[in-house]
Order: structure tokens, then C-alpha cells, then sequence
């Protein structure tokens, strides 16, 4: 009888535990998600671009897109698949909503691990061919890249930022570069 009454004890304080287990997650998740939405989880990263107005293509309504990649493009052929798995993060911004050939714009993320990405790159899936000129980027207000010329363009660079995909590979014009060699010009 002792052992049986011992038994059901310990089941109960299992289940009690557990119970205490389930709420404090449930506490945590909701705290996570209240800090998520007052924005102070994760890292604020802001980008500020520039666009060249006497380029010959200054201007786009096209999404462009700044990817941090583990390997580089740079190949007569597409990757497969197209967005694999070497891109660690990516940052889509509008053509239009530049003012003054400038955009600023910020996210939230929840890791810093892109920073460590070997290749930044910026693209134009769209045929608007688009002059992109410089890019800035701080991570919790901290430089990483500071008036980053996107230059010089690989592909076809007669262009304008355009044809980044599999159709138009061939007349592909985009930028690239190591991102440690950058980040090295502003390492304190």
C-alpha cells in the first residue's frame, strides 16, 4: 500500500511539473512574441541605397534584391536550383519607392549569421534595367558597409541592374562581391 501511495505521488507531482513546465513555455512564447512585436527581439538592420540619375538606366519599378550568399553566380550556366541553398538571407526593396535616387529602408532579423555570408549581391529579376549606384548597411546601428560602390557590374555591364533569371541569363547584369573584403575596409 506505501509503494502504491508513493507511486500516485510521484505520477501527481509529474503531472504537476509538467503542468508548470507547460505554463512557463506558454509564459515565454507569449513574452517572445510581445517583445517581437515591440521590436526588441532579434537586430535591426538598415540599408541605405543609392541609385545613379545619370545612369542609362536610372530608374526602375522592378523588386530588386540584396542577397548574402555562400557561393558566387558567376557562371555560364544558372544555378540549380535557382535560390538554393547557399543563400543565408535576402533583402527585397521596390524601384519605386526611391526619392531624391536615395532609399533607406530597415528589418528585423533574427540573427546576425548573413554578416558571415562569403558573397553580397544585388539583383534585378525584371528586364527595367535599374542604376544602381552605392549601398550602406548598419546592423543595430553599428557600419558594416559605408558608400559601398556596386560597381564594377558583372554580367553584361553595359546595363543597367537587369535579367536575373534563367530566361535572360545571358544578358544578366548585376552586382557581386566578397563581403569580408568589404567588411575589412570598416573593421575597428
Amino acid at each position: 500500500m506505501t509503494r502504491t501511495i508513493a507511486g500516485v505521488m510521484i505520477v501527481a507531482a509529474l503531472a504537476l511539473t509538467a503542468r508548470a513546465v507547460d505554463r512557463s513555455d506558454i509564459g515565454r512564447a507569449e513574452a517572445r512574441q510581445a517583445m517581437n512585436q515591440s521590436g526588441l527581439i532579434g537586430y535591426q538592420v538598415a540599408f541605405q541605397i543609392t541609385q545613379n540619375p545619370k545612369s542609362i538606366a536610372p530608374a526602375t519599378s522592378d523588386q530588386l534584391t540584396i542577397i548574402f550568399a555562400n557561393r558566387s553566380v558567376e557562371a555560364a550556366a544558372p544555378p540549380r536550383p535557382f535560390f538554393g541553398d547557399d543563400i543565408v538571407q535576402e533583402f527585397s526593396f521596390s524601384g519605386q519607392d526611391f526619392v531624391n535616387d536615395q532609399l533607406r529602408f530597415t528589418r528585423r532579423v533574427n540573427d546576425k549569421s548573413f554578416l558571415n555570408a562569403r558573397y553580397i549581391r544585388v539583383i534585378n529579376h525584371g528586364t527595367g534595367g535599374w542604376g544602381g549606384d552605392t549601398i550602406s548597411l548598419s546592423v543595430d546601428g553599428q557600419e558594416i558597409l559605408r558608400n559601398v560602390r556596386m560597381a564594377p557590374r558583372l554580367g553584361n555591364p553595359s546595363k543597367g541592374f537587369q535579367n536575373f533569371n534563367r530566361r535572360d541569363w545571358r544578358l544578366r547584369s548585376y552586382w557581386e562581391a566578397e563581403l569580408s573584403q568589404l567588411r575589412g575596409r570598416y573593421a575597428k
